[in-house]
């Protein structure tokens, strides 16, 4: 069985020009979701942000959305992502959902435990 986490993180489109929270994946998933997993590395949210070269910070697998690959799931969006997982035979692992809390350190908010 393969566990995954689904986290939370801001991310400003340079094309839109706006700020909003996107669903991230600790890695590239196994099943139907891997469909929809894109790695990304990710703009600086400010002129004084930095990575340092740091993969782990700058590329994050992202969720895209179910009806346009293209674009980025929008955390708004979750439930939906919650019914794709369900029908798809994943499990969400709900008391390990419940110990979820902010990792300050890089400003992702957990979200979920899933596995396969």
């Amino acid at each position: 069985m393969n566990h995954y986490f689904l986290s939370s993180i801001v991310y400003y489109d340079n094309n839109k020009r706006s700020y909003y929270n996107i669903i991230v994946i600790n890695e590239k998933p196994i099943g139907e979701l891997s469909k929809y997993v894109v790695q990304k590395s990710l703009p600086k949210l400010s002129e004084y942000k930095t990575y340092d070269n740091d993969c782990n910070k700058k590329c994050k697998w992202c969720v895209t959305c179910f009806d346009d690959p293209s674009e980025l799931l929008n955390a708004r969006h979750f439930a939906e992502l919650i019914l794709f997982l369900k029908k798809n035979n994943y499990t969400i692992d709900v008391g390990l959902s419940d110990l979820i809390k902010k990792d300050e350190s890089n400003n992702e908010t957990m979200m979920a435990f899933i596995s396969i």
